[in-house]
């Protein structure tokens, strides 16, 4: 497949004063994959001014140097489009529905079977689409747009309402298209779902469009490392006159020898306390806090640790997820990860920080994608960095 590129340049739309698409510029070549976070409505009008179905107020879209508009309706086979309330032609079965669009799109009908077999229709390939279900007519959906092998496929909440084994399938077919050096442009209102599918995710809200930098690893091990050479400073044999303070765990106890050694006495009247603090200082302990704060209006709520499912970094801010809902937490995220540690939380991810104990299940959606489900209600689905997991397996020993 010949190398080609979108070009998104200076793209807004306005309605009156207001401002529906903030000015836009986004390059995406073949084989790449870009997510674009956003609201649901907003996302589809995005997708329309792309495809030219809806005029922009300004800037341009082009596909190897040629409106995208114009590729379009001009050479169609080029650009697979999936869109969230794509309907079905209910009394066809699926095999006859993929064979129509081949026809529509003038291309053979050989990988039909294929198509079939890799969005997991292979057992209802005979069966009119009318009886699948809301996740497998978005598989269908997902077949159709890429019977015809485009070079560019746009898809808008590709995973919103679909079950388990639907994420599985559609990360696994975005994979391989990526490989084959197909471009993919996504819309999603889910952040979880872009990080987990691309590291090429961008944030379009209200005046803004902007790239997620999300938080590097290398960060994360900077700040490991510092913790570790402040722990290397502290002296093997340190002088009775002072006592090392661990802010992190407890006052060490006493061994058996120091124990059994005969106590000094060394009783100081209370007139002869010097006056100057300066040189008697008084050691103290600090106290270990073991709650985490969340500010929400004027109220500042502590939330014990176990009550955490997990912490998300949006635009840099904490992001505590509990049962309750989410709030934001002035910690930054590699701060949240040294304090949780001891309590059985683990960085997932570059922007994720998972409590352990609400692991249920650990996912393979590729051989390069991992996601772990948590025990809530929704459901949540965590994104698994590559490099944490044979991390993870040591730490859960599997």
């Amino acid at each position: 497949m010949t190398k080609k590129t979108l070009h998104i340049q200076q793209l807004s739309k306005m309605s009156g004063n207001n401002t529906i698409i903030p000015t836009m510029e986004l390059t995406l070549a073949s084989g790449q994959c870009a997510a674009i976070q956003c609201n649901p409505d907003i996302g589809y009008q995005l997708i329309e001014l792309l495809l030219g179905l809806t005029p922009a107020s300004n800037g341009s879209v082009q596909w190897d140097g040629i409106e995208l508009s114009q590729v379009h309706r001009k050479t169609p086979e080029q650009i697979g489009v999936c869109l969230r309330h794509d309907g079905v032609y209910e009394r066809l079965k699926v095999r006859q529905y993929l064979h129509y669009f081949c026809q529509l799109y003038g291309v053979s009908t050989s990988p039909i079977d294929e198509i079939i077999r890799r969005v997991g229709l292979w057992d209802k390939k005979e069966l009119p689409c009318s009886k699948l279900t809301f996740s497998e007519q978005r598989r269908l959906h997902l077949g159709r747009s890429i019977i015809h092998r485009p070079e560019l496929l746009i898809l808008e909440e590709m995973e919103q309402n679909i079950d388990l084994e639907s994420c599985i399938i559609v990360r696994q077919v975005i994979a391989h298209l990526q490989e084959q050096g197909t471009a993919i442009f996504m819309t999603t209102s889910s952040m979880e779902d872009a990080v987990s599918i691309t590291s090429d995710v961008y944030s379009l809200r209200g005046q803004q469009f902007k790239k997620i930098e999300l938080e590097s690893a290398s960060e994360s091990v900077q700040q490991s490392t510092a913790a570790m050479a402040q722990t290397d400073d502290i002296p093997a044999d340190p002088p009775a006159s002072t006592i090392p303070v661990d802010t992190d765990t407890t006052p060490a106890i006493p061994t058996n020898d120091e124990a059994s050694a005969p106590v000094q006495e060394s009783i100081i009247e209370s007139d002869d306390v010097p006056p100057s603090s300066s040189e008697s200082p008084i050691q103290t302990y600090p106290m270990r806090i073991e709650k985490i704060p969340a500010k929400v209006n004027d109220k500042i709520i502590l939330f014990d640790p176990t009550e955490i499912l997990f912490i998300e970094s949006n635009e840099g801010v904490s992001q505590l997820h509990v049962n309750e809902g989410v709030f934001p937490c002035a910690i930054k995220l590699g701060d949240l990860e040294e304090k949780l540690k001891l309590f059985g939380f683990f960085r997932c991810h570059r922007s994720y920080i998972v409590n352990l104990q609400h692991v249920r299940e650990v996912i393979t959606w590729t051989r390069n994608s991992y996601s772990l489900i948590l025990d809530d209600k929704s459901k949540s689905s965590i994104p698994l960095s590559k490099g944490k997991f044979d991390e993870l397996r040591a730490i859960i020993g599997i």
